[in-house]
C-alpha cells in the first residue's frame, strides 16, 4: 500500500517543486537570453542632451518576424528589449525630430498596426502620421494599442 505524506508536507513540496521551475525558468532565460536582436538604424540626441530617441529593427526569427520600434533612453545607454515608445510590424518610415528639451515628435508612413506611449518618463511622445512617403501630414493621431 502507498503511503501518501501528510497535507503540511505535501503543501511544502508544491512550495518547494514550484520553486525550482522558477529558478530552472529564470537560469534558463538568463542562460539563452533574448531570442530577438536589435539593430539600430538612428539615434538621435535630445537638446538639452539628457536623452536619445534610437529607431531600431528588432528581429525575433522567421516566426516572429521583424518589427521598427523607437526607444527613449537616457544619453549614451543601449536600448534593451522592445522599444518603450513606439512600434509597427510593417517599416513606418519613422522619422524623428525633438522639439523640446522633453517632447519628441515622431512622423511615420500609415504601415498597419502600430503601438505607441504618449509618454516614457519625462519625455512626451507626438505622433504625426502620413499617408505617402512625401511626408505631408494627415493630422495627429492618437495612441493605438494592439
Amino acid at each position: 500500500m502507498r503511503r501518501h505524506p501528510p497535507a503540511r508536507a505535501r503543501g511544502r513540496l508544491l512550495v518547494c517543486g514550484a520553486a525550482i521551475a522558477t529558478a530552472a525558468t529564470t537560469a534558463m532565460t538568463a542562460a539563452c537570453g533574448d531570442p530577438c536582436t536589435n539593430r539600430e538604424r538612428q539615434r538621435v540626441r535630445s537638446p538639452g542632451g539628457e536623452w536619445e530617441a534610437v529607431v531600431f529593427v528588432r528581429d525575433c526569427g522567421p516566426k516572429s518576424g521583424t518589427s521598427v520600434q523607437l526607444g527613449i533612453v537616457p544619453r549614451g545607454q543601449p536600448v534593451v528589449g522592445q522599444g518603450n515608445a513606439f512600434a509597427a510590424e510593417r517599416d513606418p518610415q519613422l522619422a524623428v525630430r525633438w522639439t523640446g528639451a522633453a517632447t519628441l515628435r515622431v512622423r511615420y508612413r500609415q504601415a498597419g498596426e502600430v503601438s505607441w506611449r504618449e509618454q516614457v518618463g519625462d519625455v512626451r511622445v507626438v505622433l504625426d502620421t502620413t499617408s505617402d512617403t512625401t511626408g505631408d501630414t494627415t493630422g495627429n493621431a492618437g495612441p493605438v494599442r494592439p
